[in-house]
Formats: C-alpha cells, sequence, structure tokens
C-alpha cells in the first residue's frame, strides 16, 4: 500500500509540471517518466489483485466454519453476499438475517469520495502537500491524481477552443459566461478558472456585467428623494380620506 502510495504521489508531481494536454503530448521526458510509472503501478495493482483473489478463495474455502472476521473481511473486498451464503451453505436471506442479528450491514454502502477543485485549491494554498490533503479528507491518492488530471483537460480544452481576444469579443455581444461556457461544452465554474489564469483584473471587472441584458430602470425625477411611507402612515392617510367621503355623504 505504502509503495502504491508513493507511485500515485510521483505522478502527481510530474502531472504538476507538465504543460499542456498529457494525451496529446508527443514525448517530452515528463511523460516518459509517467508512463514508466504507470506501468509499474500496473505490475503491482497486478500482483495485489493475485494476492486478494487467493485470501478470498482461502476464506471461501473454509465453508461452515467461516468467522464474522472473516465476513467482514468478504464484504470489505465486495465479495458478493450470494457467495458468501453459498460457502456457508445458506440461502440469501438467511445470511442476511445473520448479518443483521449480528450487528453488520445487509447490503453494501460504497462511499465515492470526491473532492472539488476550489477546495483543492485552498488546501494548497495553505501549504498542505497531497499527500496531507488525502490524510486530511480520507481520500485516496488515486482520486486527487483523477480529479487533477480532469480540471487540466476542461482548462485545455478552453484554451484549445478560445483566446482572450475572442472571449472579451463575445463578451461585447452580449453573450453571457453561460452562454460561452456551453457554446465550448463545459462548465461555467471551469470558465471562470480560465479568466482568472488570462484576464487581467480590469478586464474580469469591465466584462462581469456586460451580457446580463439588465431591464432598463427609469428615472422618475419627482418621486427621486422622497422616503416611502411606512405601513401606518399609509393607514392614517387611508383612514382620512375615509372621514372626509363620510363628511361630504353627510
Amino acid at each position: 500500500m505504502k509503495e502504491k502510495t508513493s507511485i500515485l504521489l510521483d505522478i502527481g508531481l510530474l502531472m504538476d509540471q507538465h504543460e499542456g494536454v498529457i494525451s496529446e503530448c508527443k514525448g517530452c521526458s515528463i511523460c516518459t517518466d509517467i508512463r514508466k510509472l504507470g506501468k509499474k503501478l500496473e505490475e503491482l495493482e497486478k500482483r495485489t489483485e493475485l494476492k486478494r483473489n487467493l485470501k478470498v478463495k482461502e476464506v471461501l474455502a473454509k465453508g461452515i466454519n467461516i468467522t464474522t472476521s472473516d465476513i467482514i473481511f468478504l464484504k470489505d473486498e465486495g465479495v458478493r453476499h450470494k457467495d458468501i451464503a453459498k460457502a456457508l451453505k445458506m440461502t440469501l436471506s438467511a445470511f442476511n438475517s445473520a448479518c443483521k442479528s449480528l450487528g453488520l450491514a445487509t447490503t453494501y454502502n460504497v462511499q465515492r469520495n470526491t473532492i472539488k477543485q476550489a477546495e483543492y485549491n485552498q488546501l494548497k494554498r495553505q501549504g498542505l502537500t497531497d499527500e496531507q490533503i488525502v490524510e486530511l479528507k480520507g481520500i485516496e491518492i488515486q482520486t486527487i491524481i483523477n480529479a487533477k488530471r480532469r480540471w487540466r483537460e476542461k482548462i485545455n480544452k478552453i484554451e484549445l477552443s478560445l483566446t482572450p481576444s475572442e472571449y472579451l469579443k463575445l463578451k461585447k455581444s452580449k453573450k453571457t459566461d453561460q452562454d460561452i461556457a456551453e457554446q465550448i461544452g463545459i462548465n461555467r465554474s471551469y470558465l471562470a478558472i480560465w479568466k482568472r489564469q488570462n484576464l487581467t483584473p480590469e478586464q474580469i471587472k469591465e466584462t462581469c456585467l456586460t451580457g446580463l441584458n439588465l431591464p432598463e430602470v427609469r428615472y422618475n425625477s419627482k418621486k427621486a428623494g422622497k422616503r416611502q411611507k411606512t405601513k401606518s402612515e399609509r393607514n392614517q392617510i387611508y383612514s382620512k380620506s375615509k372621514e372626509k367621503q363620510l363628511e361630504v355623504a353627510l
């Protein structure tokens, strides 16, 4: 496990150093190192999978002598309840009832942990390494590797489809960021990241309200500067008008 984590961390560091889309790279030294580590990781996972399968088969071979700890191990390894029940020579419903009486879950509760890019960037600004973020968030290093690859591909997709001058031209034509993001085929949040990387703060400020199609507000000089009356004041005016109407009627 430590060896796998070490390899994944090395891959993550190399990915941070690489510029552009890795899949479209013609073969730089960084890509070569990443591929070597990838092959090493693949061989390690094959050995791990083989050991896992042997252990699972060994436990299932116990048959009716399978213990509670064995059941927990098999469930953690993703072995189907149907296969465990078969090894114990029990029906599936009887096995589920036994699990319930032992305080074990009768269904698989696979939690898919992930991390958002904004949260990751904030932790990196605080000086945390990927290894520390993994421990803090309780996720696997592979989750961060996959997420970073996905984020990089999204940003590179924008850079291949859009230049700062083209973006400013679209904004002048009353296009919103949502319109531009849909045109490229990405989420608007990635467009926001691209803007921070490619536009100056002045350009972002200048274009932030462009394309919103705000309704025209008519200026009424007569009402300008006047304080709005409270509900009690309006009720008093209404009461006085009613009294005048009654006096006229009498």
